[in-house]
């Protein structure tokens, strides 16, 4: 049976962000200390400030990073070494010119690569040689020259791209080595010259396969490469090579009185240090000079980065190390405290040390030589907000808020937490004063300059008043100069005069901004007439008096004093910035533009809306990217903004127009400052926060309060910078922004910081609950169930469970309706395994109502048609609750044809319920009659992972080796029985550990429209569309990975849609060099289904994120993308746009 959905376009709203490699180094600045972080597919470069790390760039790798090393250049940058899961090997620098990075190098390590293989071991360089060294998972170690392969490179590359004719068998090389086939060698150069150019390693063979660690040693103007390897799986030894033309083994030498096997080398002068899980040991030569124990008996070394002659050691728990080494005292060892688990550490300089995880959150800390309160050696200087691998998820609507919350169980056996995942600005609530803000127009903050206390002044139709911070007391204060009979539509304050301008319909007053806040001078307007709009910059004062008049005044403390006048008609706002006067009017969608001295117009641009909606609301705004904007706010709660630029003659030049919508209703815009950047605040349904983005267009993040209004800075309590204020509802409410973002994280961790691993939504209490796991050093107990506030994130009770869990659910049985009940499966001592029912009482604790004892082993269990269904070893049974005894029963029970582990669960409707296992076979049952009926089964996949029903005949799974899988139900031979089989395939390149239905947000979501097909052919017109129907929110799949990514799945019912995003995808892959690209292979082909000895094409799937990094390639690029399909740049980026808003 074919499916009726054409596709599914895949993106990652939040891209992984645990951070697996960290380095400091200079990369785009040879005067600046920075720092190389790792992620998943990507690297970010920052600076190191006072204020912590600032970011400059980020680099998206094409595939999974493996590991990374650095070497300086003669110029003070630094070159990056890195090399992918797949065994390809890159090397890339900054180029000032192109402001990019340059791919320098990209080559295969192992040829004939079919398998989706792990990580490489280990790559190293060496600083003062060039000597780079790459461990394989076989026992081979590379050699390179890094010198000679950047020449050879760059002599390979000059002959391969300028030359014309090309031989078949040098083609297929290329093809394997990931060139581009266009201009590529002539009849004389044949693949023999080719391969001794590209041929420039040393291969050092080892009869051992396992090799623990590799480090270079220098030792008396040598330098010699130390490889740690074991030797039977019990003993260890340490190979040592001398550096040089070629490498020579000196001696293999087996280390003796060991407790455990080491793990790790790290040099250190003219020796290094051999790390196990008991001690350390000092070698110098051949020779143990030292050896010291850890102070923790169970201590895991896992990271470590050296600053001058200390290391910094991390543990699997946590603990962070300072290791010294005194001449006659030995190892000394200092514990600092407790971090967060490390898998990666850098020392960005002599007291910051910055803590990379890959399962919580990443730390800068700030060293000491005291000891603090709490007995550590630091401070956390800053944290850095990671998802964290996720073991499960799922979604709640919050009334009163703008969308749906998503709520993770993060971490592993080191250590999770629980994360609040929301849409848009996040506001912590501190204080609220009620009763204050019923018939508020607007509000103004004023901030004093010697205490930064603030002043909030509150405009009513016909009064206002002042009220700040008295104490931990919000109340009224006087303000002896300020107009309080009337309504206050304008207030600028003049820091450098100590004093605020106040505008009212009928008066301007200059107001001292100290006590007693006197009036310096007033300005009325002609008796009869009224100020309508009011904008200042620089000293000048702008008025638009009565319909239309705009005067002009420069301002000082001794008044205003008249500069121009401008004859206008029903104008409907003003702004002004750097004496440009933005103008538009009430009876007209045009913007007007004029020089506010010379009155001169410099633009006068007509707005395409219906001749009902009326520009509200004009703005410039000028972040802190160098660019400007002119943004009107409309009365149907759309934007309409330009980029722009001024030239020589003073003429406005238009860059980039767009119509942006961020609500319903009419919107007012105004300037908001936090942490020093510059936003626009827009009020409609609710306030957004809009800022220019990395590829300088406008987007906005909305405030998590619905119809929430009159947003202002609020200082008090010496916090400045991130606390503010707002009207909502009745109530003044003040708080603190921490970030303003379009997600937002926020992080619960459990006390005895437990592993979080199973969630769900209690719906009648509406509370989550948490199923946590005990895997610290000190285990106290195997698991806890956790009673979850949903708003303020309290922990209302915890459970001490009798073994340790492995599933959780919540379920309303049909017996007894009243009640939800929790149900959680844990496992035995004696291999048995108990379902246990709680019901909650009034203080949110729990009551057990039933266990239930299985004498098999209970991995997953899912309420389902007013009942429960567990997978007892390969038996499925479905209970019900018997009232009267409330013991549960058997009703219903099926054992599949092959006996199966099953790895996941999920259902469709009560009615349908899916099963997936260990060997790839996923299952599909129908619940009808009280019975279970088969409808179908599948096979030829490796171990799925995660399932969701998509239909009664759609299965979506992900298996071990991060595909993607399609089934679709086909009819078989078996007449009452169907084969799923493998439909549209995707390879993701991370393993999504749970599918939810849902979206991020509670609105209808629509994807663009697809161009006018004609003829059976797609064609790209701009002004010709076919209609797409809206996207159901309940067809809208988010998937948590392994990696700690947060994805989104969108059906496209639409072919010609489908057609249309393939299109430009495929346009995408075309325009860009394989050589230019950063990782494995091209786009395409890394998206490839790859499992065992398979690799098939990706088919039926979209990539989002691939389509999304059109927006920020250079313009070459995509002017090349927009040609090959002949299309309008501006409308095919606009088109990108909309989709990457409606995914993200």
């Amino acid at each position: 049976k074919k499916t009726m959905t054409s596709g599914y376009i895949i993106a990652h709203p939040i891209k992984s962000s645990v951070v697996t490699h960290s380095l400091a180094g200079r990369f785009t600045n040879s005067g600046k200390d920075q720092i190389l972080i790792g992620k998943l597919s990507s690297f970010e470069i920052c600076n190191v400030t006072e204020e912590g790390l600032e970011h400059v760039t980020s680099i998206e790798i094409n595939g999974k990073l493996g590991n990374v090393c650095l070497k300086r250049d003669d110029d003070g940058l630094d070159i990056i070494i890195f090399t992918t899961e797949k065994f390809r090997m890159c090397i890339i620098k900054w180029n000032f010119e192109k402001d990019s990075f340059d791919v320098l190098y990209s080559r295969q390590l192992l040829e004939n690569l079919t398998l989706h293989l792990s990580n490489t071991n280990q790559i190293i360089v060496d600083p003062l040689t060039g000597t780079i060294v790459v461990h394989i998972s076989s026992g081979n170690i590379h050699l390179f020259n890094l010198k000679k392969l950047l020449e050879n490179s760059k002599q390979t590359n000059e002959t391969l791209f300028t030359k014309t004719k090309r031989k078949h068998n040098i083609d297929q090389y290329l093809k394997h080595e990931g060139f581009t086939m266009d201009n590529m060698v002539d009849d004389d150069m044949n693949l023999e010259t080719f391969v001794q150019c590209e041929k420039n390693y040393e291969v050092i063979e080892l009869p051992e396969n396992n090799i623990l660690d590799m480090i270079f040693v220098h030792r008396q103007n040598e330098v010699h490469l130390k490889v740690l390897h074991s030797v039977d799986g019990h003993e260890a030894a340490v190979a040592s090579y001398l550096c040089g033309d070629t490498t020579k083994k000196l001696s293999s030498d087996t280390i003796e009185n060991l407790e455990y096997l080491p793990t790790k080398l790290i040099s250190y002068g003219e020796g290094y240090f051999i790390v196990s899980s008991k001690h350390l040991l000092y070698v110098e030569g051949n020779e143990i000079k030292f050896k010291e124990y850890y102070p923790e008996s169970n201590t895991v070394i896992i990271s470590y980065s050296k600053m001058d002659d200390k290391i910094y050691l991390g543990d699997y728990w946590g603990r962070l190390l300072r290791l010294e080494l005194h001449p006659s005292k030995g190892i000394m060892m200092t514990s600092l405290g407790i971090s967060e688990t490390s898998s990666c550490m850098a020392c960005v300089s002599k007291d910051l040390l910055y803590i990379g995880s890959n399962t919580g959150d990443s730390q800068l800390l700030q060293l000491s030589n005291e000891r603090n309160d709490d007995g550590s050696y630091f401070d956390i200087f800053t944290e850095y907000v990671s998802v964290g691998p996720i073991n499960d998820m799922t979604s709640r609507s919050i009334e009163g808020t703008n969308g749906d919350q998503l709520i993770t169980c993060s971490g592993d056996v080191q250590g999770g937490s629980i994360r609040f995942i929301s849409l848009g600005v996040m506001l912590e609530v501190e204080e609220e004063a009620e009763g204050m803000t019923k018939g508020l127009e607007k509000m103004f903050s004023l901030t004093n300059a010697e205490n930064c206390q603030s002043i909030i002044i509150f405009s009513y139709l016909y009064s206002t008043f002042a009220a700040k911070m008295n104490g931990e007391k919000f109340e009224k204060c006087h303000m002896e100069g300020l107009l309080t009979n009337q309504q206050t539509i304008f207030i600028e304050s003049l820091p450098k005069e100590n004093s605020f301008i106040q505008v009212s319909h009928h008066e301007v007053r200059l107001i001292r901004q100290e006590a007693p806040y006197n009036s310096l001078w007033s300005w009325k307007p002609a008796e009869g007439s009224s100020i309508q709009h009011a904008t200042m910059d620089s000293m000048m004062l702008v008025l638009s008096i009565d319909k239309g008049t705009i005067c002009t005044f420069k301002v000082n403390e001794k008044g205003m004093h008249p500069m121009s006048t401008l004859e206008q008609d029903q104008v409907s706002s003003i702004n002004l910035k750097n004496n440009l006067l933005a103008i538009t009017h009430w009876n007209s969608s045009n913007i007007s533009v004029v020089n506010a001295v010379t009155l001169k117009t410099v633009l006068n641009q007509p707005i395409a809306v219906p001749s009902d909606v009326i520009v509200r609301s004009v703005l410039f705004y000028a972040p802190e990217n160098g660019r400007t904007y002119l943004v009107c706010g409309l009365g149907d709660g759309n934007i309409y903004y330009i980029e722009y630029s001024m030239t020589e003659q003073d003429e406005l030049n238009i860059l980039f127009s767009k119509m942006m919508g961020v609500g319903t209703k009419p919107l007012s815009l105004s300037l908001f400052y936090w942490k020093g950047s510059t936003y626009i605040q827009a009020q409609t349904n609710t306030i957004c926060l809009i800022y220019s983005n990395n590829w300088g267009r406008l987007t906005y993040s909305p405030f998590n309060l619905s119809n929430s209004s009159n947003l202002v800075n609020f200082n008090y309590m010496d916090k400045h910078g991130t606390n503010v204020a707002l009207s909502y509802k009745d109530s003044l409410i003040f708080g603190t922004i921490e970030d303003i973002s379009k997600i937002n994280v926020k992080k619960l961790t459990l006390p005895n910081l437990e592993t979080p691993e199973k969630i769900c939504h209690h719906s009648q209490e509406d509370i989550y609950v948490i199923g946590a796991v005990d895997e610290g050093p000190s285990k106290q107990s195997p698991s806890f169930l956790y009673m979850i506030h949903p708003l303020d994130w309290s922990i209302l009770s915890k459970t001490e469970l009798p073994g340790e869990i492995n599933d959780l659910s919540c379920v309303v049985f049909e017996s007894d309706p009243d009640h939800e009940y929790i149900v959680a499966v844990v496992e035995n001592e004696n291999e048995s395994s108990s379902i246990l029912l709680y019901l909650l009482d009034d203080n949110y604790q729990l009551e057990l109502v039933c266990k239930h004892e299985v004498f098999a082993q209970i991995n997953r269990i899912t309420a389902f048609a007013k009942g429960i269904v567990s997978i007892e070893n390969i038996t499925i049974k479905y209970y019900t609750l018997n009232p009267r005894t409330t013991k549960l029963e058997v009703v219903a029970h099926y054992v599949p044809h092959i006996a199966f582990e099953v790895t996941a669960i999920c259902q469709l409707n009560n009615k349908y319920i899916a099963f997936a296992d260990c060997i790839g076979s996923p299952l599909i049952l129908k619940f009808e009659d009280s019975k279970f009926h088969h409808v179908a089964t599948g096979s030829g996949s490796p171990s799925l992972f995660s399932i969701i029903l998509l239909s009664e005949t759609e299965l979506l799974a992900a298996d071990g080796d991060d595909n993607l899988i399609l089934y679709e139900c086909i009819d078989s031979i078996m007449p009452l029985h169907k084969r799923l089989v493998r439909g549209k395939m995707f390879h993701l390149g991370d393993l999504p550990n749970v599918f939810i239905r849902g979206q991020m947000k509670n609105i209808d979501v629509e994807l663009p429209q697809p161009f006018n097909q004609e003829e059976k052919e797609l064609t790209l017109h701009p002004d010709q569309m076919v209609d797409d129907p809206q996207i159901p929110k309940k067809d809208t799949i988010l998937f948590g990975t392994r990696d700690g990514a947060i994805g989104v799945i969108k059906p496209i019912e639409n072919k010609e849609t489908f057609m249309q995003y393939s299109r430009i995808q495929d346009a995408i892959v075309q325009s860009i060099q394989v050589k230019e690209v950063i990782g494995d292979d091209d786009m395409k082909a890394y998206r490839r289904f790859q499992s065992r000895n398979e690799v098939i094409e990706s088919n039926g799937f979209l990539d989002g994120d691939l389509i999304e990094s059109v927006l920020k390639m250079p313009p070459q690029i995509q002017h090349n993308i927009a040609a090959l399909l002949e299309f309008d740049l501006n409308k095919l980026l606009e088109k990108i746009e909309i989709l990457v808003s409606q995914l993200s």
